[in-house]
C-alpha cells in the first residue's frame, strides 16, 4: 500500500496564503483520492484536472519543499 505522504502533508497546507495553500485547497475541494507519491503522478492529476501553469508550479515547490526533487534554480 502507498502510503502518499504527498496528499497528507498537502491537506495541512490549506491554511497557507500561497500558491501551495491554492493547491491544497483545490484539492481537498475536488474530494478526490490522493495520487501516489510521485512528480509523474501528481503531474497527471492536475492535467486530468485541466489545471493552470501556476498549479503545476505549485505542486513543484511542494515537492521541493518536502525534499522530494531538488531546486534546479540552485545550479
Amino acid at each position: 500500500m502507498v502510503e502518499k505522504i504527498i496528499g497528507k502533508y498537502l491537506i495541512k497546507q490549506n491554511h497557507r496564503n500561497d500558491p501551495i495553500g491554492d493547491l491544497a485547497r483545490d484539492f481537498i475541494d475536488s474530494g478526490d483520492e490522493c495520487p501516489s507519491d510521485d512528480l509523474d503522478s501528481w503531474e497527471l492529476y492536475l492535467g486530468r484536472r485541466g489545471a493552470c501553469s501556476l498549479a503545476y508550479e505549485a505542486l513543484k515547490a511542494l515537492f521541493i519543499e518536502l525534499g522530494y526533487i531538488e531546486d534546479d534554480e540552485d545550479e
